[in-house]
């Protein structure tokens, strides 16, 4: 049976495991009550927009409706990126500069599945309902954006406002109509909630370090 363990490990290290589990209980239910909030908060009017946004940060999670013009002759094609959910194997994120009253800046229209670039039309109006959007990193898989080629593989906002002439800010369209094209989303919360899973891992390590000392008495 070998050697038991001493009583700080047999008690003590199962009982970290278990404050960690019941921490992250905790935590999942302020992030579950935080998100109930900010969806809530979608049901709200879309606060309209003329001027390009300095406050980012009280419009995130926001319907908005950004007022003004895309530049349909400097669109950005990005990807190309898995799109089963489409049911075609790949699509294109459609980006265009938008010409606000006093700037410009960077709205993600949608996906466009490989084939049906000529199927894009804009709605004819003075605006466009968004919600703020982020850049993302790099990962291993995807290749260097070429800005001279016009090749973009991951959003680069700061390349692609150096690049268009806009301001460093990226929204994404909202949409709930799935016919047309590009294919936007409908408006959602993205927060990441991984607690439940921290929860089962520092639950089950406690009773595994628990057993084992038991077993090792």
């Amino acid at each position: 049976m070998g050697r038991p363990f001493p009583n700080w490990f047999r008690y003590g290290i199962p009982a970290v495991f278990f404050s960690l589990g019941t921490w992250q209980v905790y935590r999942l239910n302020r992030k579950q009550d935080l998100i109930r909030d900010l969806e809530r908060g979608l049901s709200r009017a879309a606060l309209k927009l003329t001027n390009v946004p300095i406050d980012l940060e009280s419009l995130r999670f926001r319907r908005l409706k950004l007022y003004g013009t895309p530049n349909c002759m400097s669109p950005i094609f990005l990807g190309p990126r898995g799109a089963r959910d489409l049911d075609v194997d790949f699509a294109m994120s459609f980006i265009l500069p938008f010409q606000m009253a006093d700037g410009t800046v960077l709205v993600d229209y949608g996906r466009v599945p490989r084939g049906r670039e000529g199927e894009i039309r804009l709605e004819e109006k003075p605006y466009v309902e968004v919600m703020l959007d982020r850049e993302e990193k790099k990962s291993i898989a995807v290749s260097e954006n070429d800005p001279a080629e016009g090749r973009w593989s991951y959003r680069d906002v700061e390349a692609m406002a150096k690049h268009y002439g806009c301001q460093p800010i990226i929204f994404r369209r909202i949409s709930r109509r799935t016919e047309e094209i590009p294919i936007a989303g409908p408006p959602q919360i993205d927060i990441p909630n991984r607690h439940f899973e921290y929860i089962v891992t520092w639950y089950l390590m406690s009773a595994a370090t628990f057993a084992l000392g038991f077993l090792r008495r």
